[in-house]
């Protein structure tokens, strides 16, 4: 420590040149002769602090001298001091996640790592802060927050918090590992919220570890066993907020910059940072929404969980609709397509009937004719509003055959596909769309061909009547239509 003294002592007395190589060399993060001195007194310094502390606490007195250093530029004038120091905070974050692996039994007392987080904490601060600069250009580099070196503080010492804060509060809920599921949410959700309003950004950026660890025990948890329902809501509820969050701040940010007098700069830099920042809370909202997916097929019993996505994508769609949001239409899609899988899939395998089935299929209906009613609020293509139109019509009528088959068969399911076809040729042209028209005469024809092949053969002589009859007066009351009102058709269609 003697010989850093002295080399600053050195450097003060030199005069101060403004220009030439003699300026360039003071301006320098690290100059030759005062880093040779600055490091040899470190080194001696961490040897004496490692013979003279236990184990436990040499991290912590390690903090401490890192900060001391620190700001020991302001008194010293020194900042190869200052600079070199800082790896005294990083081996102090080093050693203590080393005691924490190798004595995994026995846990430090709560003061041990939260004096050490403090400490980190605070320095993460000095280098973020825009204060901590020396006026003259001598010195300035040190402190400039935009600075590499600064930058590179930034990120480890919001890393070490991280890792320090996960390994000593990870061990205490081994037993309770549910509640360490909603926990990591809620420490997310803290040190998210703490970085931004502190401007910390690498704090709140390495904060989505906790994050990615809550989805990942969301994962294991639910696929070894079920923790109490309410518990997995807690990564899909901060997914959630961090996204909305992160909209909010930049809507309004664009609200108060609005009118201002804004460089183009700022303005770059803005789209700069902002871009990745929006899309990552475009990937947080979709994987919200796979885990809520999970959560329901995993906590909402078989007969109703067809309905509930149902109800979700409604609710979505809705929503999507009075905020002409495009991307809410998506995730209302992304409801709708599991629903319809757990639909078909049991009916293809053994037919099974839930009326709560009902809801999903006039969900699709309702859902395509809002969006025809309103096309200022839904953005649908032609092909979209088809496909819908499409998908809930066969449903229904694979529905309706599910059900007569569970009540009776034969002349009755014949029947009802051409009531169905009737009925659906009738709403084609009343809400003029042309797709239910198609669907019911492809349903027609599929009724003709089931008593063409079906029940001529099989059915007794009263319900091979009774099957002629029923599908020849749904032809004659459609052949009616058709040349009554055919040049109407025609128009509408």
């Amino acid at each position: 420590m003697r010989g850093s003294l002295e080399a600053a002592a050195s450097e003060k007395l030199e005069p101060h040149d403004v220009t030439g190589p003699a300026a360039a060399q003071r301006a320098a993060l690290l100059r030759p002769g005062p880093a040779y001195f600055s490091a040899l007194a470190l080194i001696i310094w961490l040897i004496a602090t490692w013979d003279n502390t236990s184990r436990a606490n040499f991290p912590i007195v390690l903090g401490a001298e890192a900060l001391v250093l620190t700001f020991s530029f302001y008194v010293l004038q020194l900042h190869e001091l200052t600079v070199l120091g800082q790896a005294y905070a990083v081996v102090a974050n080093l050693a203590w996640l080393g005691n924490f692996a190798s004595e995994l039994g026995s846990a430090p007392p709560w003061w041990n790592p939260a004096a050490l987080i403090v400490t980190t904490l605070v320095l993460g601060h000095v280098w973020n802060s825009s204060k901590f600069k020396v006026q003259g250009s001598r010195f300035k580099v040190l402190g400039d927050q935009r600075s590499g070196f600064g930058l590179v503080c930034q990120a480890i010492y919001a890393l070490g918090i991280v890792a320090v804060l996960y390994c000593w509060l990870h061990p205490k809920f081994k037993v309770q590992p549910q509640v360490w599921l909603a926990l990591t949410s809620g420490l997310a959700i803290c040190v998210t919220a703490y970085g931004v309003l502190t401007r910390f950004w690498f704090l709140a950026a390495s904060g989505q570890l906790f994050i990615l660890a809550s989805c990942i025990e969301f994962g294991l948890q639910l696929a070894q066993g079920r923790p109490e329902w309410y518990l997995p809501l807690a990564p899909i509820a901060a997914l959630a907020l961090l996204s909305g969050a992160t909209v909010k701040w930049f809507q309004r940010s664009a609200e108060l910059r609005f009118g201002a007098n804004v460089s183009a700069s700022t303005h770059r830099a803005e789209i700069e940072f902002g871009a990745p920042l929006l899309e990552a809370a475009r990937v947080y909202r979709w994987a919200a929404l796979v885990l809520a997916i999970w959560w329901v097929c995993e906590y909402i019993s078989e007969p109703n969980r067809v309905w509930v996505l149902a109800l979700l994508s409604a609710a979505t769609f809705a929503w999507g609709g009075l905020r002409r949001n495009g991307e809410a239409l998506l995730f209302s899609a992304a409801f709708a397509v599991p629903a319809l899988f757990l639909f078909w899939a049991p009916l293809m395998d053994s037919p099974h009937l839930y009326w709560g089935h009902l809801l999903l299929v006039c969900a699709l209906l309702a859902q395509q004719q809002s969006a025809r009613r309103f096309p200022e609020h839904f953005a649908l293509n032609s092909e979209a509003h088809a496909a819908l139109i499409f998908i809930g019509g066969f449903s229904l009528w694979r529905f309706l055959t599910v059900w007569v088959s569970e009540q009776a068969s034969g002349f009755y399911l014949t029947a009802s596909w051409s009531v169905l076809a009737l009925v659906l040729f009738a709403i084609g042209i009343a809400l003029r769309e042309r797709i239910y028209r198609w669907l019911g005469l492809g349903i027609l024809a599929c009724a003709l061909g089931r008593v063409v092949v079906f029940d001529v053969w099989r059915l007794e002589m009263i319900y091979r009547v009774l099957s002629f009859m029923a599908l020849g007066i749904v032809l004659l009351v459609l052949g009616f239509i058709y040349n009554k009102y055919q040049e109407k058709i025609r128009a509408w269609l």
